[in-house]
């Protein structure tokens, strides 16, 4: 999903744009939402333009555009929700 920065974790981090790369310790991953609202699960760090996040399938680390760039309806018709799995996964099942 195309993602708004800044991007607000549920620990608290905030994730700006123009933030250094990094990845979480010990494999941690986050659920937070962008500047619209949008729902955002599983990061793991930032690589200087995407999100990283990690896909539950095939258990890989992967820029947050390799999910997808609409991501799916959540329960407010105006915002939007994030996939899980990637591209690569969803195309498999």
């Amino acid at each position: 999903m195309e993602v708004r920065f800044p991007v607000t974790l549920e620990n608290g981090v905030i994730i700006h744009e123009d933030n250094e790369p990094f990845e979480f310790e010990n494999e941690q991953r986050f659920n937070g939402h962008d500047a619209d609202g949008n729902r955002i699960t599983n990061i793991v760090g930032f690589d200087g333009e995407y999100l990283l996040k990690w896909c539950p399938h095939c258990e890989q680390i992967l820029p947050s555009i390799d999910f997808g760039p609409e991501g799916r309806p959540s329960s407010d018709p105006k915002l939007r929700r994030d996939q899980s799995w990637c591209l690569v996964c969803r195309a498999r099942e």
